[in-house]
Order: C-alpha cells, then sequence, then structure tokens
C-alpha cells in the first residue's frame, strides 16, 4: 500500500505545559504534590465533590504491552513536558462537548519529535464526558513511565478505570501511523513558538478506525474525496490551516484516525516549534 498523501499545517497558539520537573520515577509519585509547580500553584483551591472522591482511589496498577525501541525512553520523558495544565480537575470529553470540556477526544501529546505519544480516552463510546485530578493524572502517567517504558525491555503501557465513569485510559506508546514517514519543516521566519500549534484545528479533521479510500472522485472506490482542508476560523487570512492531499493522485486506503495522527505529528514536530510542516507517509 501506498500512502502518498501531504498534511500541511500552519499558524500558532500558546497554551501553559505541565512544569518540566516533574518526576518521572516511581520514588517520586509520593512526593508528587511537592515536586510539581502546577500542583503548589492550587493549594489553597477547594476542589469539588467529584474530584474529592477522585482523590481517594488508587491509580491502577499499568498493563504493559509491545515491546518498543530503547531509544524512545528520551522522547517519552519529552512527551510530559508538553502535556497542558487546565487547572486541579480536568475534564475529558467527546467532541459533541468541545467547548464545555477541557479536552475532546482523541486527546494525544507527542515529544518534540514526533516518536512519543501520550494519550489519553474514554474507553467506553456511551460515556460523554471523564473527570480525573491533576495530581491523579500525573500519577497515573508516571505508573506507565515507571512500570513499562523503564522497563528492560522497554514497553508500551496503560493505566485504566480513571475518571469519574472508570472509562478514563491513560497510555504511552508510539504514534499509529499509515506506513513510513518524511516530515518537512519550513517558513519558520518571524513565527513565534507555539506549545500548542494546531491541536485545535486537528479538533476538526475526523477521527475513526474504519477503512475509507482517499483520491480522486472519478475514481468508484473514493469515499473521501481529495483535497481536504480545515481551518479553526474560516474566512480569516490567519490562524491554522490543514491541507491533505494526494500527490500522486491515486487511490489511498488508510482510516481517518492515521490520517489524524499525521497531522498531530506534523504539529508536534513542526507548527508547536513555530514552523509550517508537511507529512509523507508512503
Amino acid at each position: 500500500m501506498i500512502f502518498a498523501s501531504w498534511f500541511l499545517l500552519a499558524a500558532l497558539s500558546t497554551a501553559a505545559v505541565l512544569d518540566p520537573r516533574q518526576s518521572l520515577n516511581s520514588k517520586a509519585l509520593d512526593q508528587l504534590s511537592d515536586r510539581t509547580a502546577h500542583l503548589e500553584s492550587i493549594t489553597d483551591l477547594s476542589l469539588s465533590t467529584a474530584s474529592a472522591l477522585l482523590e481517594k482511589r488508587r491509580v491502577p496498577k499499568a498493563h504493559c504491552g509491545a515491546l518498543i525501541d530503547p531509544r524512545l525512553i528520551s522522547s517519552c520523558r519529552d512527551a510530559f513536558d508538553f502535556l497542558p495544565n487546565t487547572g486541579p480537575v480536568i475534564s475529558f470529553g467527546q467532541r459533541v462537548l468541545k467547548g464545555r470540556v477541557n479536552h475532546v477526544m482523541p486527546f494525544f501529546v507527542l515529544d518534540s519529535k514526533g516518536l512519543c505519544a501520550i494519550s489519553i480516552n474514554i474507553t467506553e463510546p456511551l460515556v460523554q464526558k471523564e473527570e480525573e485530578t491533576v495530581e491523579r493524572v500525573a500519577e497515573a502517567l508516571n505508573e506507565v513511565f515507571a512500570q513499562c517504558i523503564l522497563a528492560d525491555p522497554p514497553r508500551a503501557g496503560t493505566v485504566s478505570g480513571m475518571g469519574t465513569s472508570h472509562t478514563l485510559s491513560f497510555s504511552i506508546d508510539a504514534p499509529k501511523l499509515a506506513g513510513q514517514t518524511q516530515i518537512q519543516c519550513f517558513n519558520q521566519e518571524g513565527a513565534p513558538l507555539s506549545e500548542s500549534g494546531c491541536a485545535k484545528t486537528l479538533d476538526l479533521v475526523p477521527y475513526n478506525f474504519r477503512p475509507q479510500f482517499f483520491g480522486p472522485s472519478a475514481d468508484p472506490r473514493i469515499t473521501v474525496d481529495l483535497p481536504q482542508a480545515w481551518k479553526e476560523t474560516p474566512g480569516r487570512t490567519t490562524g491554522c490551516g490543514i491541507v491533505l492531499s494526494s500527490i500522486i493522485g491515486g487511490t489511498v486506503q488508510a482510516t481517518w484516525a492515521q490520517v489524524w495522527m499525521m497531522g498531530a505529528v506534523v504539529n508536534a514536530v513542526c507548527v508547536r516549534q513555530g514552523q509550517s510542516g508537511a507529512i509523507r507517509c508512503k
């Protein structure tokens, strides 16, 4: 299979991130609240009843999965620095709740090389919204990192059963793309750095795991006509734009989840660093 599409992303925004001093080892879990700046800043805040109940539960043990390249350990550590800080309690929801929760599905945070992904998912489709405290989010991800990423040999890992409805999962793994990739960043002159990049625009791109045929409408097999384009604020000359097109004019089979992840990688590697970018999968 040849996946010969390009994702082009441009424009920038800003967001707070978790303090880079945050611990990434099991010994630091007991001292987590003392070693993370975002937790120190909420000392005098009262948490909601839901968050108080969440704090009483222990974080489940991590389940380790497929082997990963040991060279990804530093990339996974780097990904922690880009986790957004949105307050003492973080809300996650399906896309229909955009604007009413802190983060909509899918939620991925990638390192600056696009090699390791932290993902947070609502595992039950019928559950529209989940909440979790910042402290327990940090503990869950530290559990995965300590028990799986730092294992010998290193493995991907997941903590499940989190959130008010016990359907929130936290995973660390390499991003799943549609084949080998080539990434090109460009147009850096005068562009400010951005932590979030085009993350909000990516929320407009479909995300599911159903196989699709991408290409020109003249092909009877096509289910998604190319090119496709998305812009967070239509009509404006500035802002983030995403374009998906085929550079050979042929038919491409992939899922929207793979296409979405292509954009997430370019966002992490290029846009978040203040550049536009393109990715080619083949």
